[in-house]
């Protein structure tokens, strides 16, 4: 009891409990670095839909049981006994408010913009490499038929944008700043956590280098990951229904366009505003 307890007096022992949850996609994503860019996202190729659909509903209970189970123990167990739990709920970015508000249209203009830094940086990577389809999923053929298994992609999408946002961004970005870690040491540790899990992208993990620090960044400037988690199950969502169907595929690829320019353009809009707020005022004119 003595040992369970000091344990969980350790917030980054906590996180790194939690994290293992991880471990299966690390390993798939690895063995897909001798495959076609893409494959390893196909959970059991040649097993049966029913198969399939189980492997990424277990999949994704366990991803969100260990991200809420994190959550959980951080904001209500002995790890920050000192701090209130309203105080480690703000920390965490576990107010759902738009936080410091330095991002135009609050919460639902954040939201946009995670969507147009998710697009951008894979369309950015694709243009770079010279092949789209090293970003993407693998279309087996152009899409899955069966609706089971698009099913199961939908889950994997919802448990990504909670856990992954969660347990790879914003908890070790909490535990990582309040050690005192430089804004480059938590940019490294954050990209690589992300880059683990997708190297089966090959050449297009470069996707992710792009990405993580812009996701960096709108969380500090959102203080709220409610944002990030929701625009990141709306860029899944909209990527798997361009990918496996064909007959959604023209409607998801113009809402996923048109939030990535409203969310780019609402992006601009705060980084000017931030930027014209702190430049210091010209003194009047003499005379004037």
């Amino acid at each position: 009891m003595i040992a369970a307890r000091s344990l969980l007096a350790r917030p980054w022992v906590i996180w790194a409990v939690c994290v293992l949850v991880y471990v299966p996609s690390v390993l798939a994503s690895l063995r897909g670095l001798g495959g076609p860019a893409g494959s390893a996202d196909v959970l059991v190729p040649g097993a049966s839909v029913g198969s399939q659909f189980v492997a990424a509903a277990t999949f994704s209970v366990l991803q969100l049981a260990a991200a809420v189970g994190a959550a959980v123990l951080l904001l209500l167990g002995p790890s920050w006994r000192c701090d209130p739990v309203s105080d480690r709920a703000g920390r965490l970015g576990l107010r759902w408010t738009d936080g410091r508000a330095l991002i135009l249209g609050g919460r639902a203009g954040a939201t946009a913009g995670y969507v147009a830094i998710l697009a951008g940086a894979a369309f950015v990577s694709a243009v770079v490499l010279g092949a789209v389809h090293l970003t993407g999923r693998p279309t087996a053929g152009g899409s899955i038929p069966d609706p089971l298994l698009l099913a199961g992609d939908y889950l994997m999408s919802v448990s990504a944008g909670i856990g992954e946002e969660l347990l790879l961004l914003a908890i070790p970005y909490v535990l990582a700043t309040r050690a005192g870690w430089k804004p480059w040491a938590v940019i490294a540790l954050l990209t690589g956590l992300r880059l683990s899990i997708h190297l089966y992208y090959g050449a297009g993990s470069l996707f992710v280098v792009l990405w993580i620090p812009a996701a960096y960044l709108l969380y500090r400037a959102t203080g709220s990951i409610a944002p990030l988690m929701v625009g990141h199950i709306v860029y899944d969502l909209l990527a798997t229904t361009i990918q496996r169907s064909p007959a959604l595929h023209t409607t998801a690829l113009i809402l996923l366009a048109g939030l990535s320019v409203v969310g780019s353009a609402l992006l601009a809009g705060s980084a000017a505003r931030y930027l014209s707020v702190g430049r210091p005022a010209r003194p009047p004119l003499a005379g004037g």
